[in-house]
């Protein structure tokens, strides 16, 4: 939202493709808008050291994360759907 609202006083809407922002969106399909989770903000990238930094939500068979610096905390959820594979070292 932070760089739509920084162009949007040259370009109006042009980058707002929808009228809702996401979170207003996932908020309005849960039963409790409470449950909607923020997670912690994505200034700095995740890695297998400091997998807090990341945010992944697991819904059933669905991993979802942000932005690419979330990967480690996707794979690590991810993996969690394949409980009895066994880990092959190189």
């Amino acid at each position: 939202m932070a760089a739509w609202n920084l162009t949007r006083l040259w370009l109006g809407d042009y980058y707002r493709t929808y009228p809702q922002t996401v979170e207003e969106e996932v908020k309005s399909a849960l039963r409790d808008p409470e449950d909607f989770h923020f997670g912690p903000k994505p200034i700095f990238r995740d890695n297998h050291k400091r997998l807090k930094r990341g945010h992944a939500i697991t819904d059933g068979n669905y991993v979802s994360s942000r932005w690419p610096g979330d990967a480690h905390s996707f794979i690590i959820s991810f993996m969690k759907l394949f409980p009895d594979r066994e880990r092959k070292s190189s």
